[in-house]
């Protein structure tokens, strides 16, 4: 007794629009088996070479309106950081720390441009992201997710989303916010 492959018994008793279509599935998932034993991944906008890495935000106490957070941002193309939302606060904005004279200053960036290959760390005392009109108290241990808003060299925009741990200040360090007002907010 002769036995054939189910597919192939299966395919013959197919109409000829209907074999097409079966051919074409099986040969989508050879393709699609091929592409993942490879290590490649289809192409996903949100993630083409951007990797955000050692994100952090600061704790805060009851009442206060306004954090920050810090996170590496490296991208394989030139890129700009237009932006950032989180469910936690009803603002994300880019600030600059800078030192005029003996007076440090800061002030809010419409955006942030990414070299190709150049990491940037948004740190205390330096660049970093405001997290205003916060909802709830930023508590030690917990988590905030955040997601960036990007613009490529072609105009595309695209959103990474990531999640933050939040430190007390103990395990965040000095504070160059503390004290010193920046448009409407106390730090």
């Amino acid at each position: 007794m002769q036995t054939q492959p189910i597919q192939t018994s299966k395919q013959n008793h197919l109409n000829p629009t209907l074999r097409t279509l079966y051919a074409l599935g099986q040969a989508s998932l050879c393709a699609l088996t091929l592409w993942a034993a490879v290590g490649c991944k289809p192409h996903s906008p949100q993630t083409e070479g951007i990797v955000l890495k050692e994100g952090w935000a600061k704790a805060t106490v009851a009442g206060q309106q306004a954090s920050a957070a810090y996170i590496t941002i490296e991208s394989s193309q030139a890129v700009r950081l237009l932006g950032g939302s989180t469910p936690k606060a009803q603002a994300v904005e880019m600030h600059e720390m800078k030192m005029e004279g003996e007076v440090m200053k800061m002030r809010s960036l419409e955006f942030l441009d990414i070299a190709a290959n150049s990491p940037v760390e948004l740190a205390p005392g330096s660049n970093h992201l405001m997290l205003l009109g916060l909802k709830d108290p930023l508590q030690a241990g917990t988590t905030l997710p955040l997601t960036l808003r990007f613009a490529t060299q072609t105009g595309q925009t695209q959103e990474l989303s990531t999640t933050l741990n939040v430190r007390s200040p103990a395990e965040a360090g000095h504070d160059p916010h503390a004290g010193h007002e920046h448009k409407g907010h106390t730090h």
